[in-house]
């Protein structure tokens, strides 16, 4: 219904339905996006935001603005990158990939 959506993640909420429907979801790590006032001391812990989005780059769109460090959550972090963007478009490029087959590893 819309390109770009705030959802929050506990056991999968935001990953496990765009999986299934071709949609990009992403849960950042605790921390990495705060959500103050929450309703518990530690709100992040329980179930943290993330972006929602039709692409993986619409996704690090959103992230790059919902991140920041806030001194009211304990958990609250500086992202290790400066651009999600920018993440998500070296990703893109094949090079230096490495893949692995394993045909018998669930025998």
């Amino acid at each position: 219904m819309a390109p770009l959506a705030e959802g929050s993640d506990f056991g999968g909420s935001l990953r496990t339905p765009a999986a299934f429907c071709g949609w990009s979801g992403f849960a950042p790590s605790a921390g990495l996006v705060t959500k103050h006032p929450g309703d518990a001391p530690l709100g992040t812990i329980r179930a943290w935001p993330g972006p929602n989005g039709a692409l993986a780059e619409d996704c690090a769109l959103l992230l790059d603005a919902m991140i920041g460090r806030s001194p009211l959550s304990p958990l609250s972090c500086a992202a290790p990158w400066r651009s999600a963007r920018e993440v998500v478009a070296k990703a893109r490029s094949p090079r230096g990939l490495r893949l692995a087959y394993a045909p018998d590893i669930a025998a």
